[in-house]
């Protein structure tokens, strides 16, 4: 047998002599600082326990860190192509859940939120899952995420097609097809809110070498079930401000009698990423035709877990006056994901809101 293999030479020869051929249907991986062990087995027999099967051992094949990462890499294009050519793959096991990147869906989940992952996982691509939550007077809402791929990773027909199964409205389709030459990473959303469900599309337009405020990102958001649902955002950003600077513009989203509280929350949380490195962005956000005046702040730098702010978080629970048990098991099963950016201020119906992203995942 011959290959090639790029790691020894141009050309591996194979000596099959050594080597014995078996088919496994059980594995298990171990983790050491110095190499990796597969393990595999042939499942026999149930033993007296319910829970347990006999494993008959096949093999074992301990690799390098370095050559598992190849494998992984080299198993990970082989099954795309596989999938690509059949159909694809739904890995036996626990239910499926929204870590899963091939099912992503748990059960009752709504048809909007299906079509969502359907479209995304059908393009066969890595994206990023980032989640979110947001509070405002006696409401949380935690069933909202965003999906990033960027722009380059797929045809622009398929990208556009994507958005055309959403029932992106019509008035949308002339800013996006004038700024997606110049996005570099495409974001869609998902949130499910009091009334029914939104989707998102954000263009990120990129930041390079940028003093001055500028637009980063655009933001088409709409109700699917009703086209005169509809919001274009423009999220400017404000790269030449310092932490100190960034506290001060504050006020400007938080302004009225009962501002006090929230803008200490915002600030505090400001601080405690400030305090780890100075490297957070600042935008201001406003829609068109409507009360929106809000801010986001990109803190993901700071490397700050959810748990760290967790006496701010309830802070903002408390100000709302949302329920208690629900919000604290919430934050409790989320506690030890990354925060990345607070977004908060006056959203499209005059009500004082924050939004708190976190836990960027890769699939």
């Amino acid at each position: 047998m011959t290959g090639s293999g790029k790691a020894f030479g141009d050309r591996i020869v194979w000596r099959d002599a050594p080597g014995r051929t078996f088919r496994s249907d059980v594995t298990e991986v171990a983790m050491g600082r110095e190499e990796i062990s597969i393990t595999f087995g042939a499942a026999q027999t149930p033993s007296e326990s319910p829970d347990e099967v006999t494993v008959g051992l096949c093999g074992r094949t301990v690799l390098t860190p370095f050559m598992a990462k190849r494998l992984a890499i080299a198993l990970r294009d082989v099954l795309r192509k596989h999938e690509e050519v059949h159909s694809l793959l739904r890995p036996a096991g626990p239910a499926p859940t929204e870590n899963n990147p091939y099912e992503p869906m748990e059960e009752g989940a709504s048809a909007e939120k299906s079509l969502l992952f359907k479209l995304i996982n059908g393009l066969h691509v890595e994206f990023g899952l980032e989640r979110s939550f947001k509070v405002f007077r006696g409401t949380l809402l935690t069933n909202r995420f965003l999906l990033s791929l960027h722009r380059d990773a797929i045809p622009r027909e398929k990208m556009l097609g994507l958005c055309s199964d959403l029932g992106m409205p019509d008035v949308f389709w002339a800013p996006l097809l004038q700024n997606l030459p110049h996005t570099r990473l495409v974001h869609f959303g998902f949130e499910e809110n009091e009334k029914g469900s939104v989707y998102k599309v954000y263009l990120e337009l990129g930041m390079k070498d940028r003093l001055y405020p500028f637009l980063l990102y655009l933001g088409f958001k709409w109700d699917p079930s009703d086209d005169a649902v509809t919001a274009l955002a423009r999220y400017t950003c404000y790269p030449s401000l310092t932490p100190e600077g960034i506290t001060e513009r504050l006020s400007l989203a938080f302004d009225g009698p009962g501002a006090a509280k929230p803008l200490e929350i915002a600030k505090g949380i400001v601080a405690m990423a400030s305090g780890i490195t100075p490297d957070i962005l600042y935008l201001e956000v406003t829609e068109d035709n409507n009360r929106r005046n809000s801010f986001d702040i990109n803190m993901y730098r700071a490397g700050l877990p959810m748990e760290a702010l967790y006496p701010l978080f309830a802070g903002m629970a408390d100000l709302y006056s949302v329920p208690s048990k629900e919000f604290h098991a919430y934050l409790e099963s989320m506690k030890a994901k990354r925060f990345g950016h607070l977004s908060g201020g006056v959203d499209r119906k005059g009500r004082d809101f924050f939004t708190v992203y976190f836990g960027v995942e890769e699939h």
